[in-house]
């Protein structure tokens, strides 16, 4: 297998040690790196798997989850967690619940973390050279069902915020971006319009997609002329199956 993982923590800890020892006994090629930023920065160039085992208190890691949170957003970073529930809701206010991709509960169950790292290797070489799809929604719960809806059979990325898939954009092209209408500050409306302006974006298609079925707000979001106006409210097999018409159309 030999997939690299940046695994950070107190690297001289038992338990550390154990987990450490484990995952490369299943055939993954460990990075040891001490929790501190120093030992931090510019690891994103070796893998783009990271575990964090959470050994401290959570507000002594809060230079590091800021470096980790602008490494998911920009770098392309997949962040998995070893945390207790309480420390795991502590991170979350430093780090949104939708860029963790999987948060490991302490005491860990070692053999359900190796079988869950060796799935998501093999999973991940089966769709490297599937669709990729950026999904941009300010609703937690949205974006995160969406994507596991879609990951099953895409490479899918996930943005809270129009400057975050912006900035996440100018990194890495996708197949389709599924933009919600109604976010704050910078609205779907206007993230479309920024795209379309720009060279280096304006051909990536976009799907709008919105809670509010509103005669006066889907005209003025037809009138854009996106590909597809995708509804919250629709059932999720026909909201995906809309989705996978579209890309099959493509290929």
């Amino acid at each position: 297998m030999h997939e690299k993982i940046v695994f950070i923590g107190n690297d001289k800890g038992f338990v550390y040690g154990s987990i450490k020892k484990g995952l490369e006994e299943q055939g993954f090629n460990i990075i040891s790196v001490n929790s501190d930023i120093a030992y931090i920065m510019g690891k994103e160039s070796e893998s783009k798997i990271w575990l964090l085992y959470i050994e401290n208190e959570v507000t002594d890691y809060v230079k590091i989850f800021e470096y980790i949170k602008k490494a998911v957003i920009s770098n392309d970073v997949m962040l998995y967690l070893i945390a207790s529930d309480s420390e795991i809701r502590d991170v979350h206010r430093y780090i949104p619940e939708h860029l963790i991709k999987h948060a490991f509960e302490k005491p860990v169950d070692m053999s359900s973390m190796y079988k869950y790292f060796s799935l998501m290797v093999l999973k991940q070489e089966e769709v490297e050279q599937e669709k990729s799809i950026l999904i941009v929604d300010d609703d937690p719960s949205s974006l995160r069902a969406l994507s596991d809806f879609l990951s099953v059979k895409y490479k899918v990325y996930m943005a809270n915020s129009a400057m975050n898939a912006i900035m996440f954009l100018t990194k890495k092209k996708v197949d389709l971006i599924i933009l919600d209408v109604s976010m704050p500050v910078v609205d779907g409306t206007q993230v479309f319009q920024m795209l379309q302006d720009e060279p280096s974006t304006r051909d990536i298609p976009i799907m709008f997609l919105t809670g509010n079925s509103e005669k006066d707000v889907v005209m003025n979001v037809l009138s854009l002329h996106p590909v597809k106006y995708l509804l919250k409210s629709m059932e999720p097999d026909k909201l995906i199956l809309s989705i996978d018409d579209f890309l099959d159309s493509r290929k």
